[in-house]
């Protein structure tokens, strides 16, 4: 058999409050690390709450924040609705800086797999 270790590192926003990526350190700390090459494989699925299609099923569902022709976010949004908007479009920039940081890194090829939004 092979004898291989495996170190998986998750960041998870709904469980841990220490992984409150919407803050610029952290981000920086995980784009320093890709760029270093302390990863072989990134995974990034930013939240789908306001992204997904499934907000235009019907009417009686969470607010509609963003449509394909707006897709960071209506104009006139507010309060809640903006913040909302405001925190997706800051993960799903921080998902491509990741894809950039793994396909840039010198030190090693380092797979990338985007999980949502569409």
């Amino acid at each position: 058999g092979l004898d291989v270790t495996i170190f998986v590192d998750t960041v998870d926003l709904l469980r841990e409050n220490q992984h409150d990526l919407l803050g610029d350190k952290l981000r920086d700390h995980y784009i320093d690390m890709i760029t270093e090459g302390k990863f072989d494989l990134v995974i990034a699925a930013p939240p789908c709450d306001s992204f997904s299609r499934a907000l235009f099923h019907d009417d009686w569902g969470p607010k509609r924040l963003r449509d394909r022709f707006s897709p960071w976010g209506f104009e006139g949004l507010s309060g809640k609705d903006l913040q909302k908007a405001e925190d997706g479009n800051t993960l799903v920039y921080f998902a491509i800086q990741v894809a950039r940081a793994a396909a840039t890194c010198l030190y090693k090829k380092v797979g990338f797999i985007l999980e949502f939004p569409e």
